[in-house]
């Protein structure tokens, strides 16, 4: 297990998904951000996850996958996003185009509350089916 070091974070439900996502693999990086730690969960087999506060005054954490997007994709997400989204189970998905035709799908689930484990688990178990539903999307 990958344990982090709980120095510079401010949050403990953020270090303890950290903790728990360096069992699972990943290389965690915990940077600060204004007065928030961010948190960065790299992995090699599995989408990179960026940990931030979702909102100011709260006690969620967004959990957020970022996907770049060719020219193509640009074009032919919009439909696409929209049944993801009907089809999901928890998450969210959107995305932005940028000035030069390609754009940056995102890809979010808000976690409420202190760390519980199990509660973690099924929402970590439970986006990774969300994930491959979005795969399903863009693989035809």
């Amino acid at each position: 297990m990958k344990q982090v070091d709980s120095q510079g974070i401010g949050d403990e439900t953020l270090r303890l998904i950290a903790n728990h996502l360096g069992f699972l693999g990943y290389d965690i990086t915990i940077t600060k951000v204004g007065q928030d730690d961010e948190c960065y969960a790299v992995h090699d087999r599995q989408f990179n996850i960026r940990i931030l506060k979702a909102w100011k005054f709260s006690d969620a954490l967004l959990l957020q996958i970022r996907v770049s997007l060719s020219e193509y994709d640009v074009n032919n997400v919009g439909i696409q996003i929209n049944n993801i989204n009907k089809e999901a189970i928890l998450s969210r998905v959107y995305y932005t185009e940028g000035e030069d035709g390609t754009g940056m799908m995102y890809i979010e689930v808000t976690y409420i509350g202190p760390y519980v484990k199990k509660n973690f688990t099924a929402i970590y178990d439970l986006w990774q089916v969300d994930l491959k539903t979005i795969a399903n999307h863009f693989s035809n």
